[in-house]
């Protein structure tokens, strides 16, 4: 009998799969009958991927840099598994990934490639620009290198991202633009708000580029006027990004604004922002489209974030929430003030979040549009084909 298509999807941690691609894996399972890989550094979440009946494979991500003897070896090694497997598919998230992914794929005889790319990140930050001028330019060398290939797709989350790689690169035909990653509409919803205390909830890594210190600096802002307003800030150290506060830094942070929670990292998301009053990104790194803002907007919320590429695909001014300038806490702590004391517009804002999120974001759309970009390389394969090698143990 013909063996069940075979498809891996491969990310820079298994934290990303299990809480980004998990209804992709479950339902390429449940639609398709296939067998499902995910590769993916070791990690508390492993485990978890595992028992949702998907076969891990190790793969080494060093995410701290462009690394070309480390990043070919680790392609290497992956080249080697995939040999084994004979997949159908690889589909690769992150830009780390989709080098090392697609290096070892092309090696290994994978037939058809799908990348994604969840944001250009710090790297093509211009903020960043002396410090990475040089690996920026060689990664999208290598991006528009892949769109030749006939079998390859690549899915950016925005426009901005598409323009900035696939400008004068041929071969655009083969980029995909698919907003996000999909949000569970069910999971994240509106729901009714304790009217006191106001709630400020920033949902990020702890990445400087992300604006956490900004934040912090409106939260002191806003606290001399507001005293009563609650700023929490959920998510933890990165210790894999070079861009991440330090475990110093971060007491440091704590000591000079008491007013702001940090909580860490939360399960609980849903119920955190079903009892925020306000969702806030600072980020001046280069998004994809903030899955933090696409969470928040899905559970009613109005929103206020930096005016970049990316955000402003969720936050529309004056329309579901406010764009800030970047790097000005101010800015921010101004923004901040006028939602606060207009309950009208927030609750405004709040609708109009629902619907974008819901017409543009919601996973059964992502999903059905992630589908489709499948089957223009022909996933899954025709029954007749030929039969695949098992796993050597």
């Amino acid at each position: 009998m013909p063996q069940p298509p075979r498809i891996a999807l491969f990310a820079n941690t298994e934290w990303y799969l299990y809480n980004f691609r998990l209804p992709l894996a479950k339902r390429l399972q449940v639609e398709l009958g296939a067998e499902v890989w995910v590769i993916c550094p070791d990690g508390p979440y492993r485990p978890r991927l595992e028992a949702e009946g998907f076969h891990w494979i190790s793969a080494e991500v060093d995410r701290r840099g462009l690394n070309p003897v480390r990043d070919l070896t680790a392609a290497a090694r992956l080249a080697r598994d995939l040999r084994k497997v004979r997949l159908d598919l690889l589909h690769n998230f992150t830009l780390k990934s989709i080098l090392i992914g697609t290096l070892a794929a092309r090696r290994a005889g994978t037939p058809r490639i799908v990348n994604a790319v969840t944001g250009l990140g710090s790297m093509f930050s211009s903020s960043h620009w002396g410090r990475y001028r040089l690996p920026r330019t060689l990664l999208e060398a290598f991006l528009r290198w892949t769109f030749r290939n006939p079998g390859t797709r690549t899915i950016f989350q925005n426009p901005s991202d598409l323009a900035q790689v696939a400008t004068h690169a041929g071969h655009q035909d083969r980029c995909r633009l698919i907003a996000g990653s999909g949000i569970d509409t069910d999971r994240f919803h509106p729901s009714d708000r304790p009217s006191t205390p106001p709630r400020l909830i920033l949902a990020s890594r702890l990445l400087k580029d992300k604006g956490i210190g900004d934040f912090c600096e409106a939260a002191s802002i806003v606290h001399q006027s507001c005293p009563e307003v609650v700023f929490q800030v959920a998510g933890e150290i990165d210790e894999g990004n070079p861009g991440s506060f330090s475990p110093l830094e971060l007491e440091a942070l704590k000591c000079r604004f008491p007013m702001v929670q940090f909580l860490g990292h939360r399960d609980d998301m849903p119920d955190l922002y079903r009892q925020a009053t306000l969702a806030v990104l600072p980020s001046h790194y280069r998004e994809g489209v903030p899955r933090s803002l696409l969470e928040a907007a899905a559970s009613g919320l109005p929103l206020v974030a930096v005016d970049g590429e990316g955000i402003r695909d969720i936050v529309r001014h004056g329309s579901n929430g406010r764009l800030v300038p970047p790097k000005d806490g101010g800015a921010l702590a101004e923004a901040l003030l006028e939602l606060l004391v207009d309950p009208s517009t927030r609750e405004a804002y709040g609708r109009e979040s629902r619907r974008l999120v819901v017409e543009g974001f919601d996973q059964r759309r992502v999903l059905d549009a992630t589908f489709a970009v499948y089957q223009e390389l022909g996933f899954p394969p025709r029954s007749d084909a030929p039969e695949r090698m098992r796993v050597e143990p």
